[in-house]
């Protein structure tokens, strides 16, 4: 997890964060799948944009 996944966890000092430096973490991908014939709850709305607001998961260029 990245550090602004646990930042709220770790102020409040619950978690410790921890960074691993190990190449094949470096590229990794995250895959949403859904139904494409039902209509999205907004639990699943909510999720898509959070996922989407997230820097790290937004391809480099």
């Amino acid at each position: 997890m990245s550090g602004r996944a646990v930042a709220r966890e770790v102020d409040a000092g619950e978690r410790v964060a921890v960074k691993i430096d190990n190449p094949a973490l470096h590229s990794a991908e995250i895959q949403l799948i859904v139904r494409a014939d039902r209509r999205a709850s907004i639990a699943l709305q909510k999720l898509q944009r959070l996922l989407a607001d997230l820097s790290i998961f937004k391809p480099s260029r």
